[in-house]
């Protein structure tokens, strides 16, 4: 090659670049950068500047991955209803003890969104009224609970189930209807119904007028999708529960300041006296 660039010492003892050409060498100055990148690589501080900044940038990483995104709000509204007549308690053996849903984690719906708390909606917001009217108009299902509330939406292992109970009880104190459902998110949301229906059915034959079993388990799943209805069926009871999710309201925009009167409009002084 007629000239190439070769690294050499300066005559200030500092390494720097020439270009040599046809055997003549010519010096080529250090930019202001190289000059700098060179000083601090010779300071007595730059290895405690690398220790900090690998210590920084991983400490950031995890900063952000630890902070959760904003969790998002869910309405639900559930119907549970019971199914009338005698055929239904004797459509499938049913165990003498069906035992009681956990009631151990479950959370109570308060009237206000709080931490570990969950928010009543009042009758005015719920959406399923028409189908609670067409389901005690059928005659043949009898609506037991309506309830619609507010949640975030939690992935299993953090969300808690919900206790629910009818007002109408059985032996003057027990719940005719009692038990959890429990909310999660993750692909979909899911819903987990674990309900027990204390309820005496006629059973002919069986040697007394009611069947005094302690009740009738309702343990079913539903994979859903925001928005949509379900329909959950049972040979004696059933459920209808869809889930919305919420949309904080705009925030009002902040009133407008009245214009201000001119100061040629504006009086200083008390009116003449009236009359001659």
């Amino acid at each position: 090659m007629p000239g190439a660039r070769v690294r050499s010492k300066t005559s200030e003892g500092d390494a720097g670049y020439t270009f040599a050409f046809r055997h003549r060498k010519m010096p080529i100055p250090r930019t202001l950068t190289e000059k700098m990148d060179s000083r601090m690589r010779n300071s007595p501080l730059f290895p405690a500047l690398i220790l900090l900044l690998s210590l920084v940038t991983p400490a950031r990483a995890q900063q952000a991955a630890a902070e959760p995104d904003a969790v998002q709000l869910y309405d639900i509204e559930l119907i549970l209803f019971a199914r009338l007549g005698a055929a239904a308690a004797n459509s499938e053996g049913w165990p003498e003890d069906p035992g009681v849903p956990d009631y151990s984690r479950a959370f109570a719906i308060q009237e206000a969104l709080t931490p570990g708390a969950l928010q009543l909606l009042p009758p005015g917001q719920r959406l399923l009224g028409a189908e609670a009217a067409r389901l005690a108009r059928s005659g043949r299902l009898e609506p037991l609970l309506h309830l619609a509330w507010r949640q975030p939406g939690l992935e299993p292992g953090r969300a808690g189930p919900v206790y629910l109970r009818s007002a109408e009880t059985v032996d003057g104190a027990l719940p005719r209807l009692e038990g959890t459902v429990t909310i999660t998110r993750q692909r979909y949301l899911h819903a987990d119904l674990d309900l027990l229906l204390r309820d005496h059915r006629f059973v002919p034959g069986a040697g007394s007028l009611f069947d005094k079993r302690p009740g009738y388990r309702f343990v079913e799943h539903r994979k859903m999708r925001s928005g949509e209805l379900h329909y959950i069926d049972h040979p004696l009871a059933g459920a209808l529960i869809k889930i919305e999710k919420y949309t904080p309201p705009e925030p009002p925009a902040p009133p407008q300041a009245e214009p201000a009167v001119p100061p040629s409009e504006v009086r200083t002084a008390p009116p003449p006296p009236s009359g001659g």
